[in-house]
């Protein structure tokens, strides 16, 4: 059997790193609205055939007894069942006829790993793998590259939205051997303290909440630094590791794809965040100053 050209791996971590809906998000109350979508597919034979996805927010309801106001607040029962089924939809409407979708829960809890199974029970195309623990960023991501086929691997968080066609101008993209890595935010800096965001050209860095890379560019940079249990910088380093091997980071396809609130940032405090990403950062300083090839020069 063929192996597939597109991988597309997502993680959903222990906090719950879902697409959140807007409604949500803005903290506004209002009335709940129920939508229906329909994905077609290509097999004539099934076409009358129907696997149906169903999930709604506040699926937990009340408590039965308990302090408080006995409700479970929390993204957790605040739609963490419908974003699901909105990102995965997002993926597979635009993911190639030999594509494949792998999604990682590292530590949810049962409610949401019970409708993640579900989804992917539905479409053979998904698979979904269960972490009794929060494996941490690195690991979590070396673990879906070893469990994905594809020749091409795109590593998607699940605050990010596919709005259009992305696997295609990323694929050619990366079908240029000097490219070793793609997605549509990138940063430029001229001193690895200071970055400014670019959707276009060449960069540093992509950042990880939407990244392609072929597969053996990640094998040949040793994968994902497991040192690193949080996201933020994590993407700096794998960006710079790629640049180190001689390859090109490029950014584009900003417009097929829309990022939205990221739920474990928001579930932090300042000080963790601050404390958390500083720890990254410092361990990805040490690794790369001081080699200006790998930066851009100051003008």
């Amino acid at each position: 059997t063929a192996l597939p050209v597109w991988a597309t791996v997502a993680i959903i971590l222990l906090l719950l790193v879902l697409l959140p809906l807007l409604l949500i998000a803005s903290g506004v109350a209002a009335a709940a609205v129920g939508s229906i979508g329909l994905l077609r597919g290509s097999d004539v034979a099934l076409a009358n055939t129907y696997v149906l996805v169903t999930a709604h927010y506040d699926h937990l309801g009340v408590k039965p007894e308990g302090p408080g106001d006995r409700i479970y607040n929390g993204a957790n029962d605040d739609g963490s069942g419908t974003v699901s089924v909105i990102e995965i939809a997002g993926a597979l409407a635009s993911l190639p006829a030999d594509g494949e979708v792998f999604i990682l829960d590292s530590g949810s809890r049962d409610e949401a790993q019970d409708r993640i199974a579900k989804i992917a029970a539905g479409d053979g195309r998904i698979e979904a793998y269960f972490a009794d623990r929060d494996l941490g960023e690195g690991a979590a991501r070396n673990a879906l590259i070893r469990l994905a086929r594809g020749r091409m691997l795109l590593m998607l968080d699940c605050s990010v939205e596919i709005t259009g066609d992305l696997f295609g101008p990323l694929a050619q993209t990366l079908g240029d051997k000097g490219v070793g890595l793609a997605g549509p935010w990138g940063l430029r800096t001229t001193d690895l303290k200071h970055f400014d965001e670019v959707t276009t050209g060449d960069a540093e860095a992509v950042q990880g909440y939407c990244a392609a890379a072929r597969r053996e560019v990640l094998l040949e940079i040793g994968g994902f630094d497991e040192r690193y249990r949080f996201y933020r910088n994590l993407d700096i380093a794998v960006s710079l590791a790629v640049r180190e091997r001689g390859y090109r980071v490029v950014a584009l396809g900003a417009d097929r794809a829309r990022r939205h609130t990221h739920r474990v940032w928001e579930s932090l405090s300042e000080d963790e965040r601050l404390k958390r990403s500083r720890r990254n950062f410092d361990r990805m300083y040490r690794r790369f100053h001081g080699k200006p090839v790998l930066i851009t020069p100051s003008d």
